[in-house]
């Protein structure tokens, strides 16, 4: 796996996007990110992510090396 700031950027960026767009049309469309965006990141964090195999809060200095 190689690492590519900007790729890694735009992916998070247009994930979150599609996370809340998800999250305010299952609420009848009100668009307030900003009481949202903390739950939204945090649930990115606690997922498994296919690229690492593992949740990003999962990663740890130990365990980090063997992802890239």
């Amino acid at each position: 796996f190689l690492f590519n700031p900007k790729f890694f950027t735009s992916f998070f960026r247009r994930t979150i996007q599609e996370r809340l767009e998800r999250f305010f049309d299952s609420r009848g469309g009100v668009r307030r990110w900003v009481d949202q965006l903390q739950n939204t990141v945090a649930n990115y964090n606690n997922t498994v992510h296919s690229s690492i195999k593992m949740k990003p809060n999962d990663v740890t200095i130990e365990n980090e090396k063997k992802l890239f």
